[in-house]
């Protein structure tokens, strides 16, 4: 809607329905000046009507199609009439944040002999309000580069390459893509509406089967002119990155048959319109635009450091020409002066000379003396002024310290320190209310485990029917009491359920929220007696311990026990080590006869066979 039909239908009526913002301003100018200036008219003339013309206005008629001037409104834009993308909806709704990644970084942009941090440049290309009323004057646009004004600069590969990532570190995580990972992503992306019916699905997976013949050909034509057999002499299940791509823009001819003739434009479209709305792509796709946004702010901000410093060269250059021409002239006008002075000073000299060297003597000592305590006094007020300022902040943070060390030693519960999955880590356990009211019924816990290989903390937050139903389950006692809920040998069961897998070399703990019957591999289940009672046993196996798990049918009560791995390998292998002691032990005797033998038989005595055993 133009801004003047707007004008006449908040003022008619109210503000208008139409649909999404745009853009939010002012319907005229949009200048301060002149905002200033129609706010001083409408306040203007609100005092002139306050004497008598409260009446009129209210039985003033307002017919339709009237201009109201200098009137604030929302500039709409009908919801049909919208092309904005919808990353560029995305960013003006405000659900784009804006993140701070190279706050650490040593990387910098150089040019013109000179460079600027990314950490600075990061901070100057912060999201400005005044994209949104950007009309194109360069006085009245934003003062640095935007990101969202460099979005369509991000290249089409940088965005595929995302997308592959996203589908290879699908679980469960591969070197390349599968049929089922391309059918997913075909399908998230919501390239063709109709992905359902039969036909359609049919051609994504013709599109897979021969971007991977293709693969395949490529990678036996390579092994021909290197000479060299393939060992597994299996062909590729899985699409690499390039093929992915090919595969892609195959999908895209699909879609777009209309722009056969442009299959790179094609692309773009795609993967501006489809690729960048994925969460996973859209984030890494706004940060590669972040970064080409600083590069371009690099740029500018490089050319203007080297501009300032040739101008204030050569203005440091004019300057010291002026100063050594001016020391020059005041030398010749002193060396001038001197030497018409010189007879009249020593003709004054010999009769004035012992007084002037009495008083200039006297003068200097006193001087001295008084600036010496003067600069004494000031000094130590400094120092202990210094030393008050420095105390006060060690008292302050001292007390906040110890307030948090106290309220910090108040809301723990309990602690341990323990190997998770072969990883050690320190665990704690807070609670959330740590109020110790007979009235404060809520046990909501925080756990936070340290991991000191890595220097990283893991929080893990529980709320009050959590924690009650994971101790019932672990311990089989319903109903707890206030003082067994805290009880540190209950509280450990939950910090059992930690669990530690490694991602690209890193232990990352996560917490385990399935039942402990269920934590690890069931590697056995079968029905025992035990001392004359039915018992349904089951074992499920973890990298640090092995779980018995048995089940009582006559009473359906739940038991459980453990043992560690160290502690089973210990005693599986005690029998075997024993019957290798004794083996050698055997050995060695048998050794010893037989140099015994030996020696007998050199000695001449006479040794039965039967007794000669080798």
């Amino acid at each position: 809607a133009s801004s003047t039909a707007a004008g006449s239908r908040a003022g008619a009526g109210g503000p208008s329905r139409g649909g999404r913002g745009a853009t939010a301003g002012y319907a005229g100018s949009r200048s301060p000046t002149r905002q200033r200036g129609a706010r001083a008219d409408d306040d203007s003339a609100s005092q002139t009507q306050e004497g008598g013309d409260d009446a009129s206005l209210h039985t003033e008629v307002v017919e339709d199609g009237m201009l109201f001037e200098h009137k604030r409104v929302w500039r709409m834009i009908p919801k049909p009439n919208d092309t904005r993308a919808d990353w560029r909806v995305q960013y003006d709704s405000c659900l784009v944040p804006y993140s701070f990644d190279y706050e650490k970084s040593k990387r910098k942009e150089k040019k013109f002999h000179t460079h600027v941090y990314y950490s600075e440049l990061e901070k100057l290309c912060v999201d400005d309000w005044k994209v949104y009323t950007y009309d194109g004057n360069w006085y009245t646009g934003p003062e640095h580069c935007q990101r969202v004004d460099h979005f369509l600069n991000v290249s089409v590969n940088a965005i595929l390459k995302y997308a592959f990532q996203l589908c290879i570190n699908w679980y469960p995580q591969t070197e390349g893509v599968d049929s089922t990972k391309w059918f997913k992503f075909a399908k998230d992306i919501k390239l063709f509406p109709d992905i359902h019916k039969p036909r359609r699905q049919a051609q994504v997976d013709l599109a897979f089967k021969r971007q991977l013949a293709a693969q395949n050909e490529r990678r036996e034509e390579k092994l021909r002119e290197r000479k060299v057999q393939r060992d597994d002499g299996q062909p590729d299940r899985r699409l690499n990155a390039e093929a992915f791509r090919g595969g892609i823009q195959e999908l895209v001819m699909i879609r777009y048959p209309q722009m056969a003739d442009q299959p790179e434009e094609a692309m773009r479209v795609m993967a501006m319109d489809y690729l960048v709305m994925i969460p996973e792509v859209n984030g890494k796709t706004w940060t590669e635009a972040k970064r080409v946004a600083m590069v371009a702010e690099g740029l500018r901000q490089c050319a203007a450091i080297r501009i300032q410093c040739w101008t204030r060269t050569i203005q440091a250059v004019d300057a010291y020409r002026i100063a050594l021409r001016a020391a020059i002239l005041i030398q010749a006008e002193i060396r001038r002066a001197r030497c018409s002075m010189r007879y009249t000073r020593r003709r004054e000299y010999l009769v004035g000379d012992l007084v002037y060297r009495i008083r200039w003597g006297s003068a200097i000592i006193c001087q001295m003396c008084f600036r010496k305590y003067l600069a004494i006094k000031a000094y130590k007020a400094k120092v202990k002024a210094e030393h008050d300022e420095y105390m006060a902040r060690v008292r302050a943070r001292r007390a906040k310290q110890a307030e948090r060390r106290t309220r910090r030693e108040l809301s723990r519960v309990f602690r341990r320190v323990r190997h998770v999955n072969g990883t050690n880590c320190y665990q704690e356990m807070f609670r959330k209310n740590p109020s110790r009211s007979s009235v404060n019924n809520d046990f909501a816990m925080l756990i936070r485990v340290y991991v000191p290989i890595t220097q990283r903390t893991f929080k893990f937050e529980l709320d009050d029917d959590q924690v009650k139903s994971y101790l019932t389950l672990a311990t089989g006692i319903e109903g707890m009491s206030n003082n067994e809920l805290v009880a540190k040998e209950h509280l450990a069961h939950l910090c059992d359920r930690l669990m530690c897998r490694h991602i690209n070399k890193q232990p990352i703990i996560y917490f385990s929220r399935r039942t402990m019957g269920e934590r690890g591999t069931q590697v056995a289940r079968r029905g025992v007696n035990i001392s004359g009672r039915r018992f349904v046993a089951t074992i499920y196996w973890a990298n640090d311990e092995i779980v018995f798990h048995a089940y009582d049918t006559a009473n359906s009560q739940a038991l459980r026990t453990s043992v560690t791995m160290v502690t089973l390998r210990a005693w599986l292998f005690k029998e075997e080590k024993a019957t290798r002691k004794a083996e050698a032990a055997k050995l060695k005797a048998d050794r010893a006869q037989a140099r015994k033998t030996l020696r007998l038989k050199e000695m001449g005595v006479m040794v039965e066979d039967e007794k000669v055993e080798w």
